[in-house]
């Protein structure tokens, strides 16, 4: 006997891998944090300031930190500025002047001059030497105490009283 082997091709089953169900493919760590923080920005301007929230989170500092470093959408628009700020941005800033020096003025009344007998305080305050409104016929003076605060935050608080000479009309 003679024995022919042929070879037959073996004819059981063969694996086939199955096909899986298809997923939603998972959010790296990193995605995830930063759509935290997004959802977290946008109730942050209301319960808690900023500030705060980058003290309190690593995960929001690293955010902040990577909106600000990156590229960001730049939104285009018009945008209404005050003058100062225009003047700012345009390096028009006016130079600062020099002090005007004393506010004492010369004062002349009807053809008499008083060389340096006016106190000009601003807010419809005036002051002048007794001398001078006695000198002028300003008689009508009823006696106060009055401290004078100065623009340096000093304090002029007289023993003597000040006499007071009210509701003067007058012209510039």
């Amino acid at each position: 006997m003679a024995s022919t082997s042929t070879s037959a091709p073996v004819t059981g089953s063969t694996y086939k891998p199955r096909i899986l169900y298809p997923k939603k493919p998972r959010k790296s760590r990193h995605e995830m944090d930063e759509a935290r923080c997004k959802a977290i920005m946008d109730i942050l301007i209301v319960e808690l300031p900023l500030i705060d929230a980058i003290k309190t989170s690593p995960v929001i500092r690293r955010y902040v930190k990577r909106m600000v470093i990156t590229d960001l959408n730049v939104e285009q628009g018009a945008m209404m500025i005050t003058a100062h700020v225009s003047a700012v941005i345009q390096n028009k800033i006016p130079e600062k002047l020099h002090d005007p020096g004393s506010f004492v003025l010369d004062c002349t009344v009807f053809d008499e001059k008083f060389g340096r007998s006016l106190c000009d305080l601003g807010s419809s305050v005036s002051l002048m030497p007794r001398s001078v409104a006695s000198q002028i016929g300003m008689t009508d003076l009823e006696p106060t105490r009055i401290i004078l605060i100065l623009a340096d935050r000093s304090v002029i608080c007289s023993n003597l009283p000040f006499e007071l000479l009210s509701q003067i009309k007058t012209s510039m």
